[in-house]
């Protein structure tokens, strides 16, 4: 399941990207270690958020213990996360 929580938030994308990506990517993943998934999708896009929020309703084993970008690909046209 964990491997899973990431590799969706990888997908679903976060919010900010460039600059503020560090610390936009810390802030979701204090979110994520602290269990405050409501917190967590105020980092997702709006569209996304209910889908996110859902994964965690019945996952109390789910423990997060530390999370980090591995790759960000960027669009040529707008110059934003693909």
């Amino acid at each position: 399941m964990f491997l899973l929580v990431l590799a969706l938030s990888a997908c679903l994308g976060l919010t900010d990207s460039g600059i503020g990506l560090p610390k936009t990517s810390e802030g979701f993943g204090e979110s994520m270690r602290w269990k405050d998934f409501q917190t967590a999708s105020i980092y997702m896009k709006a569209d996304v958020r209910d889908r996110f929020l859902e994964q965690f309703v019945e996952d109390e084993d789910l423990f997060i213990v530390e999370s980090r970008v591995v790759k960000v690909d960027y669009t040529k046209k707008r110059g934003g996360p693909m």
